[in-house]
């Protein structure tokens, strides 16, 4: 389908590449920087990833195969397991242990697990540079209980512009805008239809001759006729039915959702439901920010694509610009579903980057990248974890994907393209981590980073610019790290929910609805934690539960991985070493990992040698960063600053000085503060898991040498 190319459009693309070019010659160059959500390296059927024979039923992604094949591919990238530690990392250059992002943020979180406004981060650290920042999509390093109540998250005060949706898209309306009830409703949000009908509009008008998602996309609503037992049709006409049964209020996934707009001085603006589909959105809200710019600029665009809840994106956007008539919501249709909202992703990115002057569409329609030189601008594109489990494609591993410190949950694409690059159209083996992205922006912005960043606040990132301006760069990361822990919340916030797999998880779902759209059965009313369902025999006991803290190491070929579990599990703490098949990076990880797993009591004396150093390193890394209970500004001292704060807060309930997570931030919080008083606490090291301490090595629970699944 060939792209429409407007008079506004090739208007708005000569504004942007003006901007662009008014920095003049020898100016650092602009960042355009994508995030991905969700979309996992076995979902990439193009070269030069193309791990796994996934064929047509893998995502098409013809813009990305472009930029990579005119860029840099790294195939050696490692992320965090979960949305929010992978943009703390990303926007601070630092492991998620010493920001305290550890997990997925969500509503009632806790600040303590936020990203804490004292961070040093990308837009500060640019502004050293005269780069104007700007964040488009999703933010999701902060929840629904800011500090204070604030409309929006107080770390927003340092990025010049941000607009998009704060966390997680909303539920989908399985009611239709109240047409139908919940328990019968459309699981899609609209009638997975392609008959065309009538379409309801916020402003009372109705209009005719719409399919379901093309209504939606227009910011409508379709109308329907329902029946007394709750079966309905689509409205033909707008005299079948009644716009006035019709609820506008109702957020709906991708198609309403509750957009926020903060300046750089953090005053936010709040619109819900806001009717856009959000990828269109956020394609429309950048290009706008970039043609005000005079000069250099540095844009985080977070699409929030491919994350659930897996929903039809619009016609306009399917290769066949039709609507889609299968369920979305399970099995194969939510696979085939989310493969549709990456490939419409992908084609968003290929519409921002022509209105950028970054690239042009031939007659054809298919996409070509501009020559980076001759924009002045670096391209990076990433993903910002594994695959979510019911969307992984096979032979890669559901288990061990997203959420998770295995392969498949941490191994994400990541293209460069840019104006330094040397011999484009290769790829890199070398070992990338996600925290060394934050370094790479410092060099081509000329930051020094010793010069910039507080003392308190040790960088994790390693240089990978050379990898860019050299072909024959040596391997600069000796070791790559991932942590994924459990979130913070005032106890009983989060429930038991069944996921698919017969996974038990009480660590992540507040709600009924929310387990509901990750497929999951709830179980909030029945028990606390999954522990008590499985001891009152209302889940099998062969449940398995997910591990509570994890955390990985990788050398080279050899990947330790240590793993904690609930009291109810069969072991509270597992190791496991795993010698990862060339070539590197692992062809089928999720399977290759599970078969590759050494046998830790039964080592030979190179491999010995080469565990302990690594279990020594995970010890380190782990350990580099104290735990200070007291010490809400995180500058490794409990003083005045944190009594300040606390009283800042007093009574205004959760804070960055809620130290006992209880919610509130009041006289508990100002005893932890005064008992724990100290002008340096960098010797209060953290508790290290049991597996991890040194006794005989054959005799530790959970260091079988058993394969995954055994």
């Amino acid at each position: 389908m060939t792209p429409m190319i407007s008079a506004a459009t090739g208007l708005c693309a000569a504004l942007v590449l003006a901007s662009t070019a008014s920095a003049g010659a020898g100016s650092p160059p602009n960042i355009l920087f994508i995030v991905y959500d969700d979309v996992g390296l076995d979902q990439m059927a193009i070269p030069p990833f193309g791990w796994a024979p996934n064929g047509p039923a893998a995502a098409q992604m013809p813009v990305l195969q472009e930029i990579a094949a005119k860029g840099i591919s790294f195939t050696n990238f490692w992320s965090m397991p979960e949305c929010s530690p992978s943009r703390a990392a990303f926007f601070t250059g630092r492991w998620p242990h010493r920001t305290g992002v550890v997990t997925a943020i969500i509503d009632p979180m806790l600040p303590a697990c936020q990203l804490n406004p004292v961070e040093f981060t990308i837009p500060q650290m640019l502004a050293g540079a005269d780069y104007t920042t700007a964040m488009i999509g999703k933010y999701h390093m902060a929840g629904g209980t800011s500090p204070g109540g604030a409309a929006a998250p107080v770390t927003f005060g340092k990025l010049d512009w941000y607009d998009g949706n704060l966390e997680l898209p909303p539920s989908i309306d399985a009611t239709v805008g109240a047409q139908l009830p919940s328990t019968m409703g459309a699981p899609c949000g609209a009638p997975t239809t392609e008959m065309r009908g009538a379409v309801c509009f916020p402003d009372g008008t109705c209009l005719e001759g719409l399919s379901p998602f093309e209504g939606l996309a227009a910011g409508g609503i379709p109308l329907l006729v329902v029946a007394p037992d709750g079966s309905y049709t689509l409205a033909a006409t707008c005299a079948d039915a009644s716009c006035a049964a019709v609820s506008f209020a109702n957020d709906n996934a991708y198609y309403a959702w509750q957009r926020t707009i903060v300046d750089g001085a953090g005053n936010a603006v709040q619109i819900e439901p806001y009717r856009q589909y959000m990828t269109i959105d956020i394609t429309d809200r950048t290009v706008e920010w970039v043609a005000e710019q005079k000069g250099p600029w540095a844009c985080i665009v977070t699409y929030t694509a491919s994350h659930t809840p897996i929903q039809t994106p619009p016609p306009a956007l399917l290769p066949n610009g039709s609507d889609i008539d299968w369920d979305c919501s399970e099995g194969e249709g939510l696979r085939q579903t989310f493969k549709l909202m990456t490939e419409a992703m992908d084609r968003e990115q290929g519409r921002l980057l022509v209105e950028l002057g970054l690239g042009s569409w031939t007659p054809e329609g298919d996409f070509v990248l501009t020559d980076p030189a001759l924009t002045n601008t670096l391209i990076v594109v990433i993903g910002d974890n594994g695959s979510y489990g019911p969307t992984v494609r096979p032979p890669f591993n559901p288990a061990q994907a997203k959420g998770t410190v295995f392969q498949t949950g941490v191994l994400v694409p990541l293209v460069v393209a840019g104006p330094m690059q040397v011999d484009p159209g290769r790829t890199v083996d070398a070992m990338v981590n996600i925290v060394d992205l934050f370094g790479l922006f410092a060099d081509v912005a000329g930051v020094d980073l010793d010069a910039v960043v507080p003392p308190a606040r040790p960088i994790d990132s390693q240089p990978m610019l050379p990898y860019i301006t050299s072909a024959s760069a040596p391997e600069v990361r000796e070791w790559d790290f991932a942590i994924y822990g459990p979130g913070i919340a005032v106890p009983g916030s989060f429930l038991p929910c069944l996921l698919p797999g017969n996974v038990c998880d009480d660590q992540t779902f507040p709600d009924q609805s929310f387990c509901e759209a990750n497929d999951g059965i709830w179980y909030g009313g029945q028990g606390s934690s999954c522990c008590d369902l499985i001891e009152a025999g209302l889940i099998p006991a062969s449940s398995s539960l997910p591990p509570e803290l994890q955390y990985a190491v990788r050398e080279g070929r050899y990947k330790l991985l240590v793993l904690t579990y609930e009291s109810c599990a069969p072991t509270s703490c597992e190791m496991q070493f795993h010698l990862l098949p060339e070539p590197q990076p692992p062809l089928i990880s999720g399977v290759e990992e599970c078969s590759t797993r050494l046998c830790i009591g039964t080592l030979d004396p190179q491999q010995q040698r080469i565990f302990e150093r690594m279990r020594q390193r995970m010890i380190d890394v782990i350990q580099s960063q104290p735990t200070c209970l007291g010490d809400g500004n995180k500058d490794l001292k409990i003083d005045g600053a944190d009594l300040a704060g606390v009283l800042a807060y007093w009574n205004a309930g959760p804070s960055f000085y809620d130290f006992n997570y209880d919610g509130q931030t009041d006289e508990k919080d100002l005893a932890i503060v005064l008992n724990a008083w100290t002008p340096d606490c960098s010797d209060r090291l953290p508790t290290l898991p049991s597996c991890l301490l040194d006794p005989p090595l054959g005799n530790i629970p959970g260091q079988s040498c058993m394969p995954c699944g055994t």
